[in-house]
Order: structure tokens, then sequence, then C-alpha cells
């Protein structure tokens, strides 16, 4: 069939992909590297799959449906090449080599699992104008031909096979033991009982690519291959969506030419995700999907964007580690990362950095593209100096991580380089400030998830307070916090959410600031006190949150640990504002010693401290580094 090449790229492209960017030949690569990778599981599939003698059930055997695909190789090598590259392609043969390898089976049949090679056969050997007649899964009434559509059979039970077959003459007919499903037309045009992908032109009048606009297949990155048949969208929703994309792609032309380039050559489908809320964006890709994209709809084209720019990079860096080891074996999560409530491993830190890095330059490009002032560039400006602060506050301390191959390191570098050159650009001093609360913020909260104090230091601390003594010496300031990783850490963007919310939405920001209690119905997990915070009202915050710690971290109570974690960095961010710096800078540098100290000295006194006070007293021990979990 066809065959697999060693690939490597040049050090100017390495170099040029690592800093985050890479021409469109350079992409190309990518994509050809991808296609070896994608032939060596499928070799890897063939053998594997043949000691397993049940493995495709009722269906012919594997060899039978290679054959096929052997065939329509040679009359179409494009439509094999096509159909080998789709994402979908990708997920399937990692999810059922790992399955096959002996990892957890789940509701699928294996030779359901396994029977995807019949059906990619099928699939090819259509659009090789083969004649041909195969068996192949059918799920819960349906039969997905990649590429083509999907022929809806009713009556079928959840796992049950059917019968493709395909003339010269160009008729399709898809039958089962409940009916069939008869083609003669075009493949491409709806039919009783067909349904064809939806493929949309990112930009109709030029050299855009295509994209499908997934609601019809099986493999997906957002729910499990067992997960029920997905549900056609309605027309309009389609084509809001079609608009949608090619609005956030002529944004991208405009604002960061570099991310056109990506999303043009890279991105190949998108899979809508249903919305939990209408204040929030989910998206993802996976590492086996290489360029496919799922995300709920965002509200506007720029965020839509940044959507994209984020997860094409994630692609651009997935094949990049198929070809090279840019770290060693992968250890436990360690590392903080500024985008993600938990802490992170070497892997998943690379992934983000590379990512945001892309998001980081959109944003640039955006906020100064000379447009006229609107709320939206005060947005953009906050989001290009939110993720500008992030990415300095961790790239530099990862690129002397020592699980970091040689060209891990390289890469490492190459984005420092590349977000340092942005690092004197200006930004609107009041949007700096709130950029810089932001990130403050996460990285506050997250310590005080995830990160432990040393106990003779906070019972040391917890007695000089409590017996009116003077405050240890600094150098106890220096004993390392220890990392234990927290599960229920969540929503610590919480208050970055209500700051954009006021920058981009300041009609809806000002309705909710004449009615505090009803912030959480727009912002999951906001107090009054973050509202009152996020409008620069810090007087009126500080003493909530004070309420808040105290009925959290009440002994006897019943109050909310989480939610106390949360109002700790709230008020370390309210004294900033209001001037108290020793303070804010306790809270800022050491927020799990003050947590615990308050704790500490509240058991032992039988009543709770001024938060603040007891911070500005523990300015003096916290005033050197305390360090700890990459925070």
């Amino acid at each position: 069939m066809i065959h697999h090449s060693w690939h490597r790229l040049s050090e100017s492209a390495f170099d040029a992909l690592a800093g985050g960017a890479g021409d469109a030949a350079t992409l190309r690569q990518l994509w050809a590297a991808e296609r070896s990778h994608r032939l060596l599981l499928l070799d890897l599939l063939m053998d594997v799959q043949a000691r397993e003698p049940t493995a495709t059930g009722p269906l012919a055997p594997a060899e039978s449906a290679w054959q096929l695909l052997v065939a329509a190789q040679r009359r179409d090598g494009a439509a094999v090449e096509e159909t080998l590259l789709f994402p979908e392609t990708g997920l399937w043969l990692a999810r059922v080599l790992r399955r096959l390898r002996g990892a957890p089976a789940g509701a699928v049949p294996l030779w359901a699992d396994v029977g995807q090679l019949h059906v990619m056969a099928a699939a090819v050997a259509v659009r090789a104008g083969l004649d041909f007649s195969l068996s192949v899964p059918a799920r819960s009434g349906t039969v997905w031909l990649p590429g083509l559509g999907r022929a809806v059979l009713p009556g079928l039970p959840r796992w049950d096979t059917a019968q493709v077959t395909h003339t010269a003459t160009g008729r399709l007919r898809v039958s089962a033991r409940t009916g069939q499903v008869v083609v003669s037309g075009a493949l491409d045009r709806p039919a009783d009982g067909w349904q064809p992908p939806r493929l949309l032109t990112l930009d109709p009048d030029g050299p855009g690519s295509r994209v499908f606009l997934d609601d019809i297949s099986f493999h997906r990155v957002s729910s499990t291959q067992a997960s029920p048949p997905l549900k056609r969208l309605p027309d309009r929703t389609a084509a809001h969506w079609a608009e949608a994309l090619r609005a956030a792609w002529r944004l991208l032309a405009d604002a960061d030419p570099q991310s056109a380039l990506d999303v043009a050559e890279v991105l190949r489908s998108v899979e809508p995700v249903p919305s939990e809320d209408d204040h929030s964006t989910r998206s993802a890709s996976s590492g086996d999907a290489v360029g496919r994209l799922a995300t709920t709809q965002p509200d506007t084209p720029a965020q839509l964007a940044a959507v994209l720019v984020h997860e094409v990079q994630h692609s651009k860096l997935n094949v990049l580690m198929h070809l090279y080891a840019l770290h060693g074996p992968e250890a436990e999560p360690r590392l903080y990362a500024p985008w993600r409530n938990d802490p992170r491993p070497l892997r998943g830190m690379l992934q983000g950095v590379y990512a945001f890095t892309g998001v980081t330059r959109f944003w640039r490009g955006w906020a100064g593209s000379g447009r006229e002032p609107e709320a939206k560039d005060a947005l953009a400006w906050f989001e290009f100096a939110l993720w500008r602060r992030q990415l300095l506050r961790v790239l530099p301390s990862l690129r002397n991580d020592p699980e970091l191959t040689p060209l891990g390191r390289r890469l490492v570098e190459r984005l420092t380089a590349t977000v340092s050159r942005w690092g004197d650009d200006p930004v609107p001093a009041p949007v700096l400030a709130l950029a810089r609360d932001a990130a403050d913020d996460h990285a506050t909260t997250w310590r005080l998830y995830h990160l432990v104090p040393d106990p003779d230091l906070v019972a040391a601390l917890a007695d000089a307070w409590c017996d009116g003594t003077a405050v240890p010496e600094a150098p106890l300031g220096h004993r390392d916090s220890r990392l234990r990783p927290d599960p229920g850490a969540s929503l610590l963007d919480r208050r970055a959410a209500l700051l954009r919310l006021r920058l981009g939405e300041p009609l809806l920001f000002d309705k909710l600031v004449a009615s505090p209690e009803e912030v959480a119905t727009v912002v999951r997990g906001a107090v009054p006190a973050d509202l009152h915070l996020a409008s620069g009202d810090a007087a009126t915050a500080a003493p909530q949150y004070t309420r808040l710690i105290a009925t959290g971290e009440d002994p006897d109570g019943a109050g909310s640990a989480a939610g106390a974690a949360a109002a700790w960095a709230g008020l370390a961010l309210a004294a900033r504002r209001a001037g108290q710096r020793e303070a804010a800078q306790a809270l800022l540098t050491g927020p799990e010693v003050v947590r615990a100290v308050y704790r500490a000295a509240w058991r032992r006194a039988g009543r709770a401290p001024d938060p603040l006070r007891l911070a500005g007293w523990l300015h003096g021990p916290l005033g050197g580094r305390v360090t700890g979990g990459g925070g």
C-alpha cells in the first residue's frame, strides 16, 4: 500500500515552529509527517488485531477491508490520503490501538471498534468509483462513511451490521435488516435517509481552506466513542456556525496573518459542542486528532478567532511531538499553569505555553490593528496584557526543567524569545492594572488550593501571633511549601471573567453592579464581593471577603473551604487596591502560609484573627520568596 517515510525538519523550519510560527511549506511538512504517523498506526493495527481471533466478529476479516483500501489507493490515491488524514481517523486509530493493548474496553464491542477499518475502506472505495460490497458496523441505526455522509436506518439495535454496496455507475446502497438507503445521485446532496457532511470554505473569495462542520461522525473529541450518534444541526444553526467561522477567519487575516495561515493549512474539521451557559466558551482538541477543534460557539468573532488559534497551535505542536522527543518520561503533574485549575505535567505545560503564545500574538494584533477605539479594544488589550504576563511568569523557569530534552529546551527558548519581544509593547495603564490583578488572582488562588506550608513554620508563626511576641526572623519565609494537588480546585478565573464582562459588555456589567446578588447567574461561582472588586470598589469588597473567610475557615462551622480560598485571593487584591502594601504582599507571596496561620491562631486563641492585620504582621517573614509548586 502507500509507504511511509522518515521525516526531518530543517533547523530553520524547527526554529520557526518552535517560536509559534511556520510558513506554508513547513506546515505542509507537518501534514506529510502526520501521514506517515497514521500509516505506521494503521500497520500496527493490522498486526495487533491479527492476534485477536474475535477482532472483527460478524464482519469480514480485516484483510478484506485492507485489500479494498489497496484497490482504492491504486485507483484514487488522493481519496485514501484525505481519508487517512481526517482527524476522526487519528482518533479512531489511537483509541482502538490502546484498547487492543489492554486499555479499558468501554461499551463498544471490539468488532465495531476494529470495524472502523471496514468503514474507512468502504468510504474510499466509493470515492474511487469501485464496484464492491462490504459489511460494516451500524451504530444505533446509523452508518457513517468518512467524508461522504451518514445513512440513517431506523429500527436497528445499538450495535449491528449493515452492507455497503457500490457500483461503478455511482449507485450507493446501505442496507440492513430493517431497510435500506439508496443514493443514485450526487452524494453531497441530502436524500431520503442520507445526510451529507457540511463542508464550508473559510474564505469564499480566496484560497482559504475547506473545513468540515462535523455533526454526523462517531469519533469525537468532546465525548466518548460509545456516545449516541449526534443529532444533525438544524440548517439555521449550521448556517450561523458557518458565518461565525468565516467572520473569525477574516478577523485573523486582518489582525494575525500567521494564525490565518495556520488555520487555513491545519484546520480540517470543527465539532460543535452544546453550551452549558451563555457566558463561557469550552474548547478542546486531541493529540490524536490533528486538525480538529471541538468548541461551543463563542459570542463574538474575536473570541472564536482566539479559540481557533489556540487549538490549531495544539495541532501544530502535536505533530512536532510525533516527530521529536521534547521531554523525558511523563512525570506526575507538578507545574503551575496560569490557564488551568490543576497542576500540569511537563507535556501539558509545553502544550499550554505553545497554544497561549499564539493566542497572545492574536490579541496583540487585534488590539493594535488601528481601528477606531471601541469597548472591545479594551478587552483585546486586556487579553494581550494578561497572557503576555502569564507566559513571562512561567516560561523562564520552564526553560530549566530537567525533564526537557535539548530540543524541548530549544522550543521553550524560542517561545520565550517570541513573547519577550512583546514585553515593551505599551498597554493602556488602567487595562494593564486589571490584567495584573487577573494574573495575580489566578496564581494566588492556585497556591491556596494546591500548596501546603511547612507545619513547623505555621506553628512558630501562630504561637508568636497569639503570644504577642516578635515576628520570627525572615529566614522562616524561605521554607518550601509542599505541593498537594486538590482535585476540587475549580473556577480560578471567575474574577477574570467579571473583568472581561466589564471591558467587553459594560451594559450587562453595570446591570449586575446594580443587582450584585445576581452575579452567579452570569459568572458561575462569583459572589457579590467579586463584583464589587471588579468594579473598583475595594472598600466594599474587603469586609465581604473577610466575612467569607471567617465563615469558610470556622473550625466548628460548615462553611465552604473552597469559597474561603477564593476569598483570600480576593482580599489580597482588595488590599493592594486600598494601598495596604504589606498585607497585600504577604497574601500574594505566601497566601497558603497566611491562611494556615490564620486557622492555627483561631484554634489556639478561640477567636478569628483579623486577616489583614495578620497578613501585615506576616509581611516580614514572607517578604522573601516562598517557593513550591512552580507558582
